[in-house]
């Protein structure tokens, strides 16, 4: 049953990248953030742009973009999410912030810029701002905590990890179900302006 559950758990994440980082330091993150969700039994699933149709029921925008004196000053990123529907889609992740902190701590620009991709995909997923003590989803990253790299500090716990699931499960179940509704309503025509 967990290998079904595990092959059949994925999101679509598009990433915009408006900083033009080198495709190496994307590839990089990517690799990480796929790692980081693996554990949790959920893969990713990488689509390109321009988006043609929509590729799969849950789909994710990362924007990779610098921060602005609006921006929280300590954060690496952002979420919109609606916290009383509890789902999320879009993302900011700050890449100046990334570059600033792994150069601080002598870290891995692609590594850290994935765990912190990863970190707004756990908040989009669990559509909360909520963060947790300890792993992945703490709300602080400290340099010591990059300089040590203890893996237990770039984890999902196992208790995220099920919430990320349970989910992302519900969301593709709400999707599917609003297709069959307007399936089943058979075709609609749309007046014309």
């Amino acid at each position: 049953m967990l290998a079904h559950l595990t092959t059949a758990l994925y999101v679509v994440v598009r990433v915009y990248d408006l900083q033009g980082l080198p495709p190496a330091e994307l590839a990089a993150a990517r690799s990480a953030t796929e790692r980081i969700l693996k554990d949790a039994d959920i893969a990713v699933r990488w689509a390109d742009c321009p988006c043609n149709r929509p590729a799969g029921p849950v789909e994710l925008m990362i924007r990779v973009a610098a921060s602005t004196p609006e921006s929280e000053p300590a954060s690496l990123g952002f979420s919109y999410v609606d916290v009383n529907r509890k789902v999320g889609t879009l993302a900011t992740v700050f890449a100046d912030r990334v570059h600033t902190l792994a150069d601080a701590v002598h870290a891995d620009h692609g590594e850290l810029l994935g765990r912190a991709m990863a970190h707004e995909i756990g908040h989009l997923l669990l559509g909360t701002h909520d963060h947790e003590r300890a792993g992945l989803m703490r709300g602080r990253w400290t340099s010591i905590e990059l300089s040590r790299n203890s893996p237990f500090d770039w984890r999902l716990s196992s208790g995220d990890g099920a919430h990320l699931r349970q989910a992302l499960s519900r969301r593709i179940r709400g999707v599917r179900e609003a297709r069959a509704l307007v399936a089943s309503a058979g075709r609609v025509d749309w007046p014309t302006p």
